[in-house]
């Protein structure tokens, strides 16, 4: 896997940035804490609408 995908893969599609181990570590908290945001707010927005009393 490791030769396909840094040798052969890489050299080939150039037109593709090519995404690291690290740039994926260094993203993957940030989008789930927007995940976690966007939930928690598209959830409070529900309940005030219909828990109204």
């Amino acid at each position: 896997m490791k030769y396909l995908v840094d040798d052969w893969l890489a050299r080939s599609v150039t037109w593709a940035p090519y995404v690291t181990e690290r740039d994926v570590l260094t993203i993957a908290p940030v989008l789930l804490a927007i995940a976690v945001v966007l939930a928690a707010l598209a959830s409070v927005l529900t309940l005030r609408r219909y828990t109204r009393v």
